[in-house]
């Protein structure tokens, strides 16, 4: 059905187009159904470079510890 976030923008928007007003319908042979759109669209670049930046980082900002220090580093 899709993320909590869309449904409520679905919920907000009445269940209608926001450009055109059409309502959602499930009614055989006249079905409508109503998307959610990124108004601002995804800055795909921007996620790659972050999960880059923070996740996949360079093995020189990786530090080698052994379970008990890496404990200690996270408390």
């Amino acid at each position: 059905m899709g993320s909590r976030e869309r449904q409520t923008a679905l919920k907000l928007a009445g269940y209608r187009c926001e450009r055109c007003g059409i309502k959602r319908s499930a009614a055989k042979g006249s079905e409508v159904v109503i998307e959610v759109h990124h108004r601002n669209g995804i800055d795909w670049d921007g996620i790659i470079d972050l999960i880059i930046d923070r996740v996949l980082q360079r093995p020189e900002d990786y530090e080698c510890l052994c379970r008990e220090c890496h404990k200690q580093e996270h408390n």
